[in-house]
């Protein structure tokens, strides 16, 4: 325990300060050189969101990569762990929307959010919720993190591999649907999304390759 007035002999701010550099400068070139994966998808996200955006984080992939980045003061965090970890992640950020009256943004997985997809299935939706529902075909955390990716059963039992997308969803529960495959597509639908021009809540699903994440993810701790 240090006490108060002793003198310090070390210089951590500035270490820290010039670690905190080198790491944002190759995280940076990580983006710049990515293909259309979560890595650069995530950082486009942050970039265009509005700074005093309320967002929610559901598990486990989303809340990996947003720790990343810089996020401005004013921009409030906050996630739902489950029993299962996934389930009531989309319906705890529907909850929030509705009484707080303000724009919200959960950034939620392809696995999390067709688990919980009847958190849409009530009147109390409300017209400033936003939802990036990232789909790379699976439990892409099982990728990412060690073991589970050198099981030959990955696909089937782990990940979970499917091909399914959230367009009839969005249309039967009357969500307005916009999608991105691309870059270009994705900079159109994040402007889109958080214009100041909404009628109702937005659902932005972007299509993302599980195999190329799970590299470009590991290269951020290289």
């Amino acid at each position: 325990i240090l006490r108060p007035g002793l003198p310090s002999k070390g210089n951590y701010q500035e270490q820290w300060q010039k670690f905190r550099i080198r790491t944002n400068q190759k995280q940076n070139e990580l983006i710049h050189q990515a293909n259309f994966t979560d890595l650069y998808v995530y950082s486009q996200i942050f970039r265009y969101m509005p700074d005093d955006m309320v967002v929610h984080l559901a598990n486990s992939t989303p809340v990996r990569y947003a720790q990343f980045f810089d996020h401005p003061r004013g921009r409030m965090f906050f996630s739902n762990r489950g029993t299962s970890g996934i389930d009531g992640c989309l319906s705890t950020a529907v909850g929030f929307a509705y009484a707080a009256q303000r724009p919200v943004t959960i950034i939620v997985g392809d696995m999390a959010f067709f688990y919980d997809q009847n958190a849409l299935w009530n009147k109390f939706v409300s017209s400033q919720l936003n939802i990036i529902l990232i789909n790379n075909s699976g439990g892409n955390i099982f990728r990412i993190i060690e073991g589970p990716d050198q099981f030959e059963e990955l696909e089937e039992f782990i990940e979970m591999k499917h091909h399914f997308d959230a367009r009839e969803i969005c249309k039967a529960r009357q969500v307005r649907y916009l999608m991105a495959d691309n870059k270009d597509s994705l900079e159109e639908a994040l402007q889109d999304m958080f214009s100041q021009h909404r009628d109702g809540p937005l659902l932005l699903e972007i299509f993302t390759p599980a195999e190329e994440n799970a590299i470009d993810f590991r290269k951020l701790y290289q």
